[in-house]
């Protein structure tokens, strides 16, 4: 018994001399790409302009926000920087790391502003969206323009990429990421 007891006095006495240091906190001022990038280079990265991302803000703003304290979460990332690095997502395809990375917010954070903003944004469906209710004249334009039986929508975006036609018109064929392709 006397081993266990002069053991327990050792460990204690060792912790009391050894205690870990709690590393403070960092607080790091993230970017304010509304202010830093001009029209050109906000477009860019975030395939919009400040004017529409500023609209889409205005519309979405408090559903962020209470989405993100509904979900126990604090105030320390801005709804403005939730926003603009949802978009960040959208606009590259990239990795939710990467993006994380450029708003500076872990993957995790990232990961869980890009679901609720998504959700903010799909909850806006019913204002933006609606379908034609006059369908059969849509199907007669498009058999018209395209001999396409019973089509009453398409959906713009697939490219198919192709070899450089050449020629003086061959940067028209050029997509965004610098690539020929057709647009169909």
């Amino acid at each position: 018994m006397e081993i266990f007891e002069t053991l327990e006095d050792e460990f204690d006495e060792y912790f009391d001399s050894h205690t870990i240091p709690r590393r403070n906190p960092v607080y790091r001022e993230r970017i304010n790409y509304m202010e830093l990038l001009d029209e050109t280079d906000f477009r860019v990265r975030f395939r919009l302009t400040k004017k529409a991302v500023m609209f889409v803000y205005s519309i979405v703003e408090k559903a962020i926000s209470v989405l993100y304290l509904q979900k126990g979460k604090n105030r320390a990332i801005r709804p403005i920087t939730r926003l603009l690095l949802t978009l960040r997502f959208y606009a590259t395809g990239s990795f939710l790391t990467v993006v994380g990375d450029f708003s500076g917010v872990s993957k995790a954070s990232a990961s869980r502003i890009v679901y609720l903003v998504s959700q903010a944004i799909a909850r806006l469906r019913s204002e933006f969206i609606r379908f034609t209710t006059n369908t059969q004249e849509i199907q007669q334009e498009f058999y018209n323009i395209a001999k396409f039986p019973r089509l009453i929508g398409a959906i713009d975006c697939t490219h198919v990429p192709i070899k450089s036609p050449g020629g003086n018109s061959a940067e028209d064929w050029r997509n965004r990421k610098s690539q020929f392709s057709y647009n169909v």
